[in-house]
């Protein structure tokens, strides 16, 4: 077997220290985690990072510059973080740009053109320094979203798990697009929800009940462009999925155990120079639940210390507010990193709230809000198209109605935190996988409210199949939902007749989560892996 002498880096003074082989008997994997630079896909990269390290795999974890400067602002708030980890290391893979371009106002198509040229090519440079460190790289965690790391593995004559940060469900609806499609429906059609009959899809193998068409997820109503950037990053990354040691899959067994079976089994026997099994992976570990739970006590404030957010997170002014409600009595608010939400219909939800009678706690992003003429694809396109400014909304006549004796409104919120305070008895969400993650991890039910893509999907598992939460309704014809209705979903959520059934249920899946992120199965098998491909070489 081939020692590998692995430097490990200090992230406060930039040095690296070189460990003494000799000390152990077996060569230390060390994994390049290369992830999508959105808050997204960071969060659930940045745990798995965590469990890693946990288990002695050496990490590196690299990124775009101005996610990484991001992320280093953050942790240099914050004294005792991850960053310090000994095993941990945090870089940056620069994006080809001056350094005047302001990467705030980068359009969707520009951001995606530094994926497919200037990172791989910067992530292979970082191989190679590393190396020249004595920090060499032994196996690749490449995002699924960046179909170009099985090409860098390639290169770097190492192995390479892909990393789908959602559930296991909607990667097989994905997997089985084109069963899909014999149906007669074209699945990248935005407005498939108002011109196309609602249709019950009963061809997706491992899912426990039929899903209705408008709860696909291949559909971006804001943008055609993101919309057409899925259906090509798909068929490419489903291409060269074989070639990868595996697929990991930020999902636990006991959630989605009958998908998980169908598609460990799919490609048995089955011949490698078929179409339809290159696009199948060699194996399948579901790693989750990728939330913040501690995997033991002594690990509990290290967790809570870690920093994955790329804004700034306005922990106190939560926790003080929280902490004067009485339990299960507040409604927390959030939808992701990058919905935007036109300006009458956000009043119309602020205005619902508060008509509900129940106290809630709002986070929202200083962009979230835009003008009725605006759209995702119009702000990534015409960076002149700006968001209203928050306070500018907020300081209306038509908001002064709602009273900060029953309402606390910021910015960006520590999410995990939040909905594990006692106080929180039910969360308004966009239903992004990382925030129903997180919700399941408290045992906090859902009142559902998509906009894009695996969201609709998500929103359907939490209501339907897992019966955790309710859905707020989405008009088909893009009318917006008004005041009335968000008052009468939050008070269905939080005291209705179902209200009684979803908090329980919402406790059994909460057990089940943590029984499973403490016995870290998954992991231990993917460490397995990794270690045995080491001793391989």
């Amino acid at each position: 077997m081939r020692l590998i002498h692995i430097a490990v880096c200090d992230m406060v003074n930039g040095e690296l220290a070189r460990t003494d082989a000799k000390r152990n008997s077996d060569a230390t994997p060390h994994a390049l985690l290369l992830c999508y630079p959105v808050q997204s896909h960071i969060r659930p990269f940045m745990e798995l990072a965590k469990h890693l390290t946990g288990q002695s795999v050496q990490v590196t974890f690299a990124t775009m510059q101005h996610a990484h400067r991001k992320l280093v602002d953050n942790w240099e708030r914050t004294p005792a973080s991850f960053s310090d980890h000994h095993l941990f290391q945090l870089r940056s893979i620069p994006d080809g740009l001056p350094s005047h371009i302001d990467r705030q106002t980068l359009s969707h198509e520009q951001i995606q053109h530094i994926m497919d040229t200037s990172l791989q090519v910067g992530a292979l440079e970082l191989i190679q320094t590393m190396a020249s460190e004595g920090c060499e790289v032994t196996c690749v965690v490449g995002d699924f979203h960046m179909p170009w790391t099985s090409w860098l593995a390639e290169r770097a004559q190492v192995p390479e798990w892909v990393f789908w940060t959602q559930n296991a469900s909607v990667f097989s609806i994905f997997l089985h697009a084109d069963v899909i499609s014999s149906s007669g429906i074209d699945l990248y059609t935005n407005n498939v929800m108002s011109n196309v009959a609602e249709q019950m899809i009963t061809c997706v193998p491992g899912l426990p009940i039929d899903i209705p068409s408008s709860c696909l997820p291949f559909r971006c109503p804001q943008s055609s462009f993101a919309t057409e950037s899925l259906r090509k990053m798909m068929r490419q990354r489903l291409g060269f999925l074989r070639r990868a040691e595996g697929l990991i899959c930020n999902s636990f067994d006991m959630l989605e155990q009958k998908v998980l079976l169908s598609l460990s089994s799919e490609a048995v026997g089955m011949d490698d120079d078929r179409l339809c099994v290159r696009s199948r992976p060699r194996s399948l570990l579901l790693v989750g639940p990728l939330a913040a739970i501690p995997a033991s006590d002594e690990k509990k404030n290290f967790l809570e210390e870690t920093k994955s957010s790329l804004r700034h997170e306005e922990t106190q002014e939560c926790k003080e507010w929280l902490d004067k409600q009485q339990n299960g009595s507040v409604l927390y608010a959030a939808f992701g990193s990058i919905t935007v939400i036109q300006e009458s219909q956000l009043k119309e939800l602020v205005m619902g709230l508060a008509a509900s009678g129940h106290r809630f706690l709002l986070a929202l992003r200083e962009d979230i809000v835009i003008s009725v003429s605006s759209s995702l694809e119009s702000r990534s396109q015409k960076p002149s198209s700006r968001p209203i400014a928050l306070e500018q909304f907020l300081q209306k006549p038509d908001c002064h109605g709602v009273s900060s004796d029953i309402c606390k409104v910021v910015r960006w919120s520590p999410q995990a935190q939040v909905l594990a305070h006692p106080a929180v008895g039910g969360f308004l969400s966009h239903c992004g996988w990382n925030s129903i993650l997180e919700s399941i991890c408290a045992g906090i039910p859902v009142l559902g409210w998509p906009n894009f893509f695996d969201q609709f999907t998500n929103c359907w598992l939490v209501t339907d199949v897992w019966k955790m939460g309710i859905a707020l309704r989405r008009h088909a014809d893009g009318g917006e939902t008004t005041r009335a209705e968000v008052a009468d979903g939050v008070k269905q959520l939080m005291d209705g007749p179902l209200s009684a059934s979803l908090r329980a249920r919402a406790r059994e899946l909460k057990a089940v989560a943590c029984a499973a992120a403490h016995k870290s199965h998954g992991i231990s098998a993917l460490v397995e892996a990794m270690r045995r491909n080491l001793k391989t070489k």
